[in-house]
């Protein structure tokens, strides 16, 4: 390696957890001091906790640049491991997908001629008749099985009933986001309008 060559990047998880575990022992002691005996009584406290606050977010950013510069390469060979792998997995897929709904049309249409022999059936012996049709028995092969339940899709959500449907919660959003902090936004009935914070900090430097 040459002198203007940087320096590898440490991936050995040993050191690094040697250099993290002292500070992650620290820092849980700072936790849990600010959670339990830590209080906002006054300007000063105020102060030192933005400063906390700050310092804070700051090594974040430190160790959140330190980890994403050990795993970015890592990440970029994975890129490529996927990239590799990725035409024939999704032929596969496409494969498997397009069996599937055959499989599942082949059952389904093999079970109403089932249903349809089995009602012919009864039908001829209630009627004094003896069956001769032979039923067949429900399509099957090995390794693959095929399960039929009820499902849905929605044909014209206004006449879903109230309580099947959910408020949505995007639109209420908008209403309350274009309200200012000095006027309540317009009442919506079944819905609590309250202030709430968000704190944002930029990291220390």
């Amino acid at each position: 390696m040459s002198r203007k060559d940087p320096p590898a990047p440490v991936t050995d998880l040993a050191t690094i957890r040697a250099e993290l575990d002292p500070e992650q022992a620290e820092t849980s002691a700072a936790v849990a001091w600010i959670r339990d005996v830590f209080q906002i009584v006054d300007d000063a406290t105020f102060a030192t906790a933005g400063e906390m606050l700050t310092q804070a977010k700051g090594r974040w950013k430190i160790l959140e640049d330190k980890r994403t510069s050990l795993t970015k390469p890592l990440l970029a060979v994975k890129r490529g491991i996927d990239d590799l792998f990725s035409p024939v997995l999704g032929s596969l897929a496409q494969t498997e997908q397009i069996l599937k709904q055959k499989i599942g049309a082949f059952t389904a249409a093999r079970e109403e001629q089932r249903r349809a022999l089995m009602r012919s059936s009864a039908a001829e012996h209630q009627a004094g008749g003896t069956p001769i049709m032979v039923i067949p028995e429900p399509a099957k092969v090995q390794g693959v099985s095929v399960q039929v339940f009820w499902n849905f899709r929605i044909t014209d959500p206004d006449q879903v009933p109230r309580d099947l449907c959910s408020p949505d919660q995007a639109k209420i959003g908008r209403a309350v986001w274009y309200a200012n902090t000095e006027t309540p936004p317009r009442p919506i009935s079944g819905v609590e309008f309250f202030l709430d914070q968000q704190v944002s900090a930029r990291a220390a430097k």
